[in-house]
């Protein structure tokens, strides 16, 4: 049975291949992958280190050597459903005793095969060839098998350097020709040809050989890489070949490890921000705060005095100095703004919040739809709004406690980089209940924060956003809905049995995500309005893009006024 028709192995393979994901090999077969790989790219790198795993896996299903080393030469001609191995990956499974039939075997078959062999023949080709350098076994008739692409250093050098002189001579010259015609960048493929010289200068130092790399050179003139492979002629040093794992597998390798510690601190801003929850917090004797109502009729020395007492312990929590910036008014209760660091922090006393996508909201988009009948993107605009009402119901009435919250939108940041602000920070996120109380500012049924005007213009979003904090909410508060701002709740797919205390939903999984508008400005008309909405939500999963983390602290009171 020849290399090419094998459907019996075929079958066996493919039982095998299926059985889990090799999309993420692991840190120890990408570590043995740079045993193999000469100068690999990232990519290539864990390419072989999950060929290393699939010849793990055929090997523990009983397979023989001989098999696996065949199924390999057949996954580089496409036969499977996941990209071949590179040509140093089946250099390492020909190595065997075994191997030096099958290269012999593979030779042959190429040796008959009609016409110019397409780029995943040459590279079955070249191992075999490799292979059979190391016996000291290429025969004449396979010499026109060869091909500088996409031969490494060292497979290269040990084809041309098992060869007596005069076959290196004719075998380099019939490759030492750049390729022409449409389509082709023939600097490039000049200055390949000069690189490729020079990595076997010392192997093949015949005139015909040096006045073939000085005319390549020439063609290579409008390359990136004329001067300086012109310089590494002219100073005349032979090329070494680096020992493996090489520094460029090295490379290749770090890239990986630092990408796989940067996804799993991705990941722990999960349980971070769940664990956090309760834990980041100051205590302070102000019953009042645990109300608007009880708040506002405590009067402004009193409403002074508690504020004074909260700086004082956000300062001993946070270790820098805290102070009252002042009250103000938003249009709500009395709002005490108090100055952290860089940071400006409202006070806001705890309330019930009606979490939820109202039916007044509901009547207030259904109306703007109407509106807009027959308008381009109409359904994306409206309709997938409309039907996604499940998830933002049932209204649930929570009550949630008191809280300093960042009067702006936070700070975006990719996830594992969120992850290292948030474990170093005194503050925490909020839960999805008290974010939509934030967001709302002690106000019911209205989509945003500034109101209940249907926010699908992009002049709504650039003119509120422009005002700042001059278009906060009653509680001193803005911005909601701009970024991606994430909440310490695992995402359920609606408010039911959702906690009435405030706190956020225990679990594993996704955190739900509020807003997101500003990240995708300037809008494609497919909804990204839906966002500035103080009832949406969606899950972590669902953005593609970084994350924003609003701060806040939770503030322990004392007993609840009556």
């Amino acid at each position: 049975m020849g290399i090419f028709d094998d459907a019996s192995l075929d079958a066996r393979a493919r039982a095998v291949l299926e059985q889990k994901d090799r999309t993420k090999p692991s840190i120890e077969l990408l570590e043995r992958a740079t045993h193999i790989e000469e100068a690999p790219s990232p990519a290539m790198l864990e390419d072989t280190a999950m060929w290393l795993g699939i010849v793990d896996d055929l090997r523990a299903a009983g397979l023989t050597t001989s098999e696996i080393t065949r199924i390999c030469l057949r996954a580089g001609l496409d036969t499977f459903d996941l990209h071949g191995p590179s040509p140093d990956m089946l250099a390492h499974v020909l190595v065997d005793e075994e191997g030096l039939a099958i290269a012999r075997d593979l030779c042959e078959e190429l040796a008959g095969h009609a016409g110019k062999l397409t780029w995943r023949h040459q590279n079955l080709a070249n191992a075999a060839l490799g292979r059979l350098a190391i016996a000291g076994a290429i025969e004449p008739r396979f010499d026109r098998l060869f091909g500088f692409y996409p031969t490494e250093p060292s497979s290269l050098r040990a084809i041309i350097g098992s060869l007596p002189p005069e076959r290196r001579e004719a075998l380099v010259l019939a490759n030492a020709t750049p390729l022409t015609g449409p389509g082709v960048n023939t600097p490039r493929s000049a200055a390949f040809i000069v690189d490729k010289l020079l990595e076997i200068s010392d192997l093949v130092p015949m005139p015909a050989v040096l006045a073939a790399r000085e005319k390549a050179l020439a063609a290579a003139i409008e390359d990136d890489e004329h001067g300086k492979l012109a310089k590494e002629i002219a100073a005349g040093a032979p090329r070494v070949v680096p020992s493996r794992p090489t520094p460029k597998a090295l490379r290749a390798l770090e890239y990986w490890l630092a990408g796989r510690q940067k996804a799993k601190r991705a990941q722990d801003i999960t349980s971070l921000a769940q664990d956090i929850y309760g834990a980041r917090k100051i205590a302070v004797d102000a019953p009042e705060l645990a109300s608007a109502a009880a708040w506002s009729a405590s009067g402004a020395k009193r409403q002074k005095q508690i504020a004074a007492s909260v700086a004082e312990a956000l300062s001993a929590c946070t270790k820098e100095r805290a102070k009252v910036v002042g009250l103000a008014s938003f249009g709500g209760p009395p709002i005490a703004v108090i100055s952290c660091g860089k940071q400006r922090l409202s006070l806001v006393p705890g309330g019930t919040v009606e979490m939820g996508f109202s039916e007044e909201e509901e009547a207030a988009v259904r109306a703007q739809a109407e509106v807009n009948a027959g308008c381009d993107s109409h359904f994306e605009l409206y309709g997938q709004l409309l039907e996604q009402l499940d998830l933002m119901r049932p209204i649930t009435h929570v009550h949630v406690g008191p809280l300093l919250v960042a009067q702006g939108p936070g700070k975006t940041f990719e996830l594992d980089e969120a992850t290292e602000a948030l474990s170093e920070s005194p503050f925490r996120l909020p839960s999805e209940a008290e974010w939509e109380h934030l967001a709302r500012g002690g106000k019911l049924r209205e989509l945003t924060y500034r109101g209940d005007v249907v926010p699908d213009e992009p002049s709504w979003f650039v003119d509120t956003r422009r005002l700042g904090l001059k278009g906060a909410n009653p509680f001193g508060l803005w911005g909601f809905g701009y970024e991606p701002e994430l909440c310490a709740d695992v995402y359920v797919g609606s408010h039911d049995d959702c906690p009435l205390d405030g706190s956020p939903r225990q679990g594993q999984g996704d955190r739900v995500v509020r807003g997101g508008a500003a990240q995708l400005y300037p809008w494609q008309d497919t909804g990204e309005w839906h966002m500035l909405l103080s009832a949406f939500r969606m899950p972590q999963s669902a953005w593609e893009f970084v994350i924003a983390l609003r701060f806040v602290l939770g503030i322990e009171c004392g007993a609840r006024p009556s």
